[in-house]
Order: C-alpha cells, then structure tokens, then sequence
C-alpha cells in the first residue's frame, strides 16, 4: 500500500515540477522552493522504489531514455540532465535477487507493453514539441487510458507492474489536467 501512493506521487511530482518549470501558462505558480521539493520528492521516492523494485528502475529508465532520443533538448535544466547520468550509479546498489521473472506469457505481455509505451514516448516527443495544445491533451487522454487498461490488466498478479503504472497515472493524471487548464486559458474560454 505504501509504495502504490508512493509510487503515483513521484509520478504527479515529475509532472508538476516539469509544468512549473516549462509552462508559460504557469508561470504565475511557479515557486523555487516548490520547485526544490518537488525534485528531492521524485528523487527520493525513485531510489525508494527502485530499491524495493529494481525492474521499477529499469523500465522507467527505458521509457526516459526513448523520450530523450525522440527529443534531445526534453531534458534542458541542469537538473534535468544530471538526474539521468546521477541515476546510472544506483545501479551497483540495487537488489537484484529481488527481480523474479514472470511465466513466458507474462514476460511476453510485458514486452509489447514496454514497446508500445517507448514508441508512445520517443513518437511524442519527436513530433510534439509545444508545450500545450489540443493534440497533445488528446494523446495525453489517451495515453492515460491506455495506462489505466494497463493498470487494471496487470492487478492482483503483477506487484511491480502496479507500481510502474501507477507512476505513469500520477504523472497522466497530472498532464491531462494542466494540459486541459492550458488549452483553455490559451484559447481563453
């Protein structure tokens, strides 16, 4: 229970403070010091999940890593950047006894998944480059129900599985809503 809620804050935390950061739309909101939390927040629950969840790590990894190839430039900050290398050094560290392969057809499942979600990132970021609009609310809206499905695929068998979708939830979640505010005051309903 504690690393589902876990696990969908980071994900609503990477997503805020990625909004707060590059969001003209918010830019009245934005605040240093939410700012700071917000980073040592998702780096705290990434390690915590990760250590518990050593797959946790490489899958979000994966997932970043195609988001960079389709867009170089997503990760501009300093922070941003250094996040990515800085991670890499955890990886000694992590447990992994505690990654138990699934049955064949699970595992299987799991790779169509893991392409489809890299495609979906590396294709976004290649070809969306506002930061809001319409057509990246509805993909965003899609992409949580996509997540969702996922979600409730996967509940009751896969522990890890839950946790990685609810990250991606939370950080859904949080898109779709600041996509949606965005859209709106842009056009200025």
């Amino acid at each position: 229970m504690q690393y589902t809620l876990l696990s969908f804050l980071a994900g609503v935390s990477a997503k805020l403070y990625d909004d707060l950061r590059d969001n003209k739309m918010l830019k009245s909101y934005r605040n240093r010091d939410i700012l700071e939390i917000l980073k040592l927040f998702h780096i705290g629950a990434f390690i915590t999940l990760s250590f518990e969840y050593p797959l946790y790590f490489y899958i979000i990894y994966t997932v970043v890593l195609f988001n960079i190839i389709g867009d170089p430039s997503c990760y501009k900050h300093v922070y941003e950047r250094s996040i990515v290398i800085t991670l890499l050094l955890f990886i000694p560290f992590l447990d992994h006894s505690k990654i138990i392969f699934p049955p064949i057809k699970t595992l299987i499942s799991l790779c169509i998944i893991l392409i489809i979600t890299c495609f979906g990132a590396y294709t976004e970021s290649t070809y969306i480059k506002e930061e809001f609009s319409l057509r990246k609310l509805l993909i965003r809206i899609g992409g949580f129900f996509w997540t969702l499905f996922i979600y409730y695929y996967y509940k009751g068998s896969s522990n890890f599985m839950e946790i990685i979708q609810l990250y991606v939830l939370g950080y859904l979640l949080l898109s779709v809503m600041m996509q949606t505010y965005s859209v709106l005051k842009g056009y200025k309903l």
